[in-house]
């Protein structure tokens, strides 16, 4: 896992860590190793995102605004 929980969502990812183990997944955390990801993707990541699926639509929905239009931009942009 490349994350950590939010604050609230501590027992959802305990249930979701059970079942992976249930199913025999090989699950490493940063407890085990550093796997932390700092957030979402940058510029360059979603221009590699864009340029591989070559969508023929694009919509952004599900981020604030700012982030909305500047993801749109890049896109239009490609």
């Amino acid at each position: 896992m490349s994350s950590s929980a939010i604050p609230g969502n501590e027992s959802a990812m305990k249930k979701m860590f059970d079942e992976l183990v249930i199913k025999d997944i090989n699950l490493i955390t940063n407890k085990e190793m550093d796997v932390h990801a700092s957030g979402h993707g940058g510029i360059e990541d979603h221009k590699l995102f864009l340029n591989l699926i070559k969508p023929d639509f694009f919509l952004p929905y599900f981020m604030p605004a700012e982030e909305r239009y500047d993801h749109k931009k890049i896109a239009v942009d490609m």
